[in-house]
């Protein structure tokens, strides 16, 4: 099967192993509150039983760091993505850089400012004017994008929103799952 650009598709199933740190609450009492603690989720990249990269994710805070990468045949992205969310869940600042699998260069941005969005991707700027909560979709983030998705359509009563440069995106529950957690097993709902 070949893509828009004549490469053959790859098939495969990418498997992410995450890896949580999980911080205690601090102790109550009179002092200022200090900065939140950062929390790293480890991803490995995996195809056909090898680990081919990794993506690292650090959130503090609003702020989401992450770093992406990994290796089939030699060629794979390579991507450092920062997020800023504001106070309801959606990012008000995104930026992408980086190289594609083929070595393209990635330099995308996103920022919301007084009620308007502007980004910069590969086909050039655009804006918008803020009317209804809406989440950005960079053209070309990291797969930890589909988690910020999901949290903020989660948050969303009808799990849809619509979306810069354009379209909407929605969460629509399929079903009910049985996966194998370390501590024995974990329903979920995929």
């Amino acid at each position: 099967m070949l893509n828009r650009f004549g490469y053959p598709a790859l098939a495969a199933l990418v498997l992410l192993g995450a890896c949580t740190h999980e911080a205690e609450a601090p102790a109550l009492d009179a002092a200022p509150a200090a900065a939140p603690e950062a929390a790293t989720e480890t991803f490995s990249i995996r195809l056909f039983d090898k680990t081919i990269g990794q993506m690292v994710a650090t959130t503090q805070g609003n702020d989401i760091s992450v770093d992406y990468e990994y290796r089939n045949n030699g060629r794979g992205p390579t991507l450092a993505e920062e997020v800023e969310l504001g106070a309801d869940g959606l990012p008000v600042s995104w930026k992408v850089d980086g190289a594609t699998t083929f070595g393209n260069e990635i330099h995308e941005t996103f920022a919301l400012t007084d009620g308007t969005a502007s980004w910069t991707d590969t086909t050039g700027p655009g804006s918008a004017e803020k009317m209804e909560p809406t989440i950005y979709i960079p053209q070309n983030g990291t797969p930890y994008a589909l988690a910020v998705y999901a949290k903020a359509l989660l948050a969303d009563a009808d799990h849809k929103l619509p979306a810069w440069p354009a379209g909407e995106l929605s969460l629509d529950e399929l079903e009910h799952v049985t996966v194998d957690g370390a501590a024995g097993p974990v329903e979920a709902t995929a």
